[in-house]
């Protein structure tokens, strides 16, 4: 399979179950052959 240049990202990997971060990072890693970009927004309590 043809290797990829950029995986850009804007899932929620903290609502997701550990092991399910895990099979994702390693099935994108595998195809990737340059940058991983993640953008993500988490929930603050105002002050």
């Amino acid at each position: 399979m043809k290797k990829i240049d950029y995986v850009i990202s804007g899932l929620p990997f903290l609502n997701f179950k550990e092991n399910e971060r895990d099979t994702i990072f390693q099935e994108i890693f595998k195809l990737l052959n340059g940058k991983f970009i993640l953008f993500q927004y988490t929930k603050k309590d105002s002050f």
